[in-house]
């Protein structure tokens, strides 16, 4: 039981890290190309009482998205910026089999580990030898075709 689930989550990450550096998805949702409506058409209304967590099987997801206000990319209110899942289940990195040489390592605050691949756009945290989440966050073409040129200006309209 113990390695059908690290085989499982192996091969969650290594399809979510494919070679390629096309924009990665969660259940079709794309970072910087999908919305909130994308969302709810997949998942229904948050019941967790907040427009964008909801209780999936593989645990807690959060979606971040384009609001009024700062824009850091050039996208309409709405679009969803990065998705975060903090997984039920935490496989072992030791039996992720991962390219480890695609990604940067740095020290999160809470004293766990994190591994992200800004090319691909996808990060991880460990902690304990664990996996406990996962982000999906834009590819760095993506970041590079959406960015906001003046990120700290507003339209006239607020968008």
């Amino acid at each position: 039981m113990n390695n059908a689930k690290h085989f499982f989550w192996g091969l969650f990450l290594l399809l979510a890290m494919s070679s390629t550096a096309s924009a990665k998805d969660w259940r079709g949702i794309v970072p910087l190309r999908s919305t909130l409506e994308d969302v709810e058409k997949l998942l229904g209304k948050s019941t967790l009482g907040v427009r964008h967590f909801y209780e999936t099987e593989e645990g807690r997801v959060m979606f971040s998205y384009q609001s009024y206000g700062y824009k850091y990319y050039n996208v309409p209110v709405g679009t969803i910026l990065s998705i975060q899942i903090e997984s039920k289940k935490k496989p072992l990195l030791a039996d992720m089999n991962l390219d480890m040489s695609k990604f940067r390592q740095y020290r999160t605050c809470i004293g766990a580990i994190g591994y992200v691949n800004h090319e691909e756009g996808f990060e991880f945290h460990v902690y304990d030898g664990a996996v406990s989440n996962f982000s999906y966050k834009p590819t760095a073409a993506d970041a590079k075709q959406f960015a906001n040129p003046k990120p700290n200006e507003q339209k006239a309209n607020g968008s």
